[in-house]
């Protein structure tokens, strides 16, 4: 597969972000810029209970560290990819497909502390902060150019950095790590019990490529650096507190919390939201749509000139809106000053040209004094985004050019004159480039009423085996194996009658 001009352009300014990440001098405020990159393009999963649940456990960590006066930033990456890793200037990221393999909640507070641990030992600024640029890079990238073969290139990139002082620093991580699971409670014991799963999980992906007669690369994500008997993680790890019964929190006093805070989690592909917010503008003509900010109303029609959003004219409430899992980014952050003819937003369609975005943008309409600039890639589209200023050299609109089929869809913020310094405008195009990210092409699923797998646990009976589970839900064998996994049953064992199973339908 051959990467786009605008993709490549994209890939430079990532690359650019990554070497940042991995400085000493800059890595805090690159750390917060990603941070709200990932928020502005939908990374940050929807459910705020859920991320309400992991700060928490997070939190008791990071106050059993050296590091406890200190604010960290945990988040759920909306991502199915099997992974955590920790950022610079305090931020913990740990994503959706991680927890749907988890099995307990002493096991999401094993990777948490792992991830904590290795912020406090201040591991983020040398090869473990290159690292781990690298595998958000490689994740990025897998996204934008629709390819697997560029994430996996990208991880084992990332996992090359790995070596010499990188194994210690795992070790030392996770050393360090059990320290702070044992002091709020927790056995460290279930830290080699996620390497235990993290290891099922590469063999599974080896026999599932072996099986299509493939070559793929094995599983590059936490724990890759350990063997699956590794005597040098049980010295570290076991001496914090080697036996559940030792521990303040049994594990099975958490399950039933972790399966309530999981049940409906969202398993693989996240694809669609099905109650329609009020701001949302879906076009099934030309099946696209877009989320305007929170209280935003539109008119019009793609088809009759385009679509005009604007703030509403009532008064500034004093209430804050209380995110909910069917909220998208545009709708959690909207400046309530911002009322009645203050700004807009207006999407337009045309053909597009051979052209990329950029030179569409260029050639086409004539945008020549665009200010910075760049690629963007909403719902992995191509597209260009940059400022356009008035004649006294103040930024007034936002312009966002996106591809999609035979369409060229242009995206125009626009704010009242007397808003137009940067102050202001900032304000407004923040949540400008928010519902720019929210663009996206509706699905055939989306339009037929298909819903995305979701995470269900049902209590297993006598006839309760793995292959009339499967048979039931209609699984295929790749899928019945990951069934297996995430119940701990890999490769072939079976449940027994009364144990929880969790499984996954729609």
């Amino acid at each position: 597969m051959t990467i786009s001009k605008v993709n490549c352009a994209l890939l430079a300014s990532l690359i650019s972000l990554l070497c940042a990440v991995s400085s000493n001098t800059s890595a805090e405020s690159q750390a917060d810029k990603f941070y709200q990159q990932l928020v502005a393009n939908g990374g940050r999963y929807q459910d705020e209970a859920l991320q309400a649940y992991v700060t928490e456990l997070g939190e008791q960590l990071v106050a059993a560290s050296p590091m406890a006066d200190e604010k960290f930033t945990f988040t759920v990456v909306d991502s199915a990819d099997i992974n955590a890793y920790a950022m610079a200037d305090n931020f913990v990221y740990i994503n959706r497909g991680m927890l749907t393999f988890i099995r307990n909640e002493a096991q999401l507070v094993a990777v948490l502390a792992h991830e904590v641990a290795h912020i406090t030992l201040d591991h983020v600024a040398g090869s473990r902060g290159a690292m781990v640029g690298a595998h958000v890079l490689s994740w990025l990238l897998g996204a934008i150019a629709n390819s697997n073969d560029v994430y996996y290139a990208g991880a084992a990139y990332a996992e090359s950095i790995r070596s010499g002082h990188g194994r210690e620093n795992e070790l030392d991580a996770d050393s360090e790590g059990a320290k702070y699971m044992a002091a709020i409670g927790y056995p460290p014991n279930e830290m080699i019990g996620m390497l235990s799963l993290m290891k099922d999980y590469e063999q599974m992906l080896k026999a599932q490529a072996r099986e299509r007669g493939i070559t793929r690369p094995v599983y590059h994500g936490l724990f890759a650096s350990h063997p699956r008997n590794d005597a040098r993680l049980r010295n570290a790890v076991l001496p914090a507190g080697n036996t559940a019964e030792s521990a303040q929190v049994v594990v099975e006093d958490t399950e039933q919390r972790y399966r309530l805070m999981t049940d409906g989690l969202i398993w693989g592909e996240n694809f669609v939201d099905k109650i329609t917010p009020p701001n949302r503008y879906s076009d099934l003509t030309e099946r696209v749509r877009i989320d305007f900010p929170l209280n935003w109303s539109h008119t019009g029609t793609l088809q009759a000139n385009g679509v005009t959003a604007r703030p509403s004219s009532a008064a500034p409430s004093d209430k804050k809106s209380v995110p909910t899992s069917t909220q998208s980014p545009a709708q959690t952050s909207q400046p309530l000053e911002l009322v009645g003819e203050q700004a807009s937003l207006t999407v337009t369609s045309q053909l597009r040209t051979p052209q990329t975005p950029e030179e569409f943008l260029y050639n086409q309409l004539g945008l020549v004094q665009l200010q910075q600039g760049g690629a963007i890639a909403p719902a992995k589209l191509s597209g260009y985004s940059g400022l356009l200023p008035n004649a006294q050299g103040n930024p007034y609109q936002r312009i966002a050019l996106i591809y999609h089929r035979y369409n060229a869809y242009l995206i125009v913020g626009e704010v009242a004159p007397e808003l137009r310094n940067s102050d202001d405008f900032e304000t407004a195009d923040k949540l400008f480039m928010q519902s720019i990210a929210t663009f996206r092409p509706i699905s055939q699923r989306e339009i037929s009423g298909q819903k995305p797998h979701r995470i269900a646990y049902v209590k297993a009976n006598s006839n309760s085996t793995i292959a009339n589970i499967s048979a039931e839900l209609g699984l295929s064998d790749s899928e019945q194996d990951e069934l297996r996994l995430i119940n701990g049953l890999y490769p072939n064992g079976e449940p027994e009658a009364g144990d929880w199973l969790r499984i996954f339908r729609r």
